[in-house]
């Protein structure tokens, strides 16, 4: 029982890992598109 307990937590811990990594990501990629869309939308006008 306290190695299912154990897995659990550290299946817990490595979801909580990879969602906060997934959020920077995103983050760090919507800046990106948000910062080049602007850039095209001025050579546009």
């Amino acid at each position: 029982m306290n190695e299912e307990t154990g897995i659990k937590i550290a299946q817990r811990k490595h979801a909580v890992f990879v969602v906060s990594i997934a959020k920077s990501i995103l983050g760090y990629v919507h800046k990106f598109f948000q910062n080049h869309n602007g850039e095209n939308t001025v050579r546009g006008a």
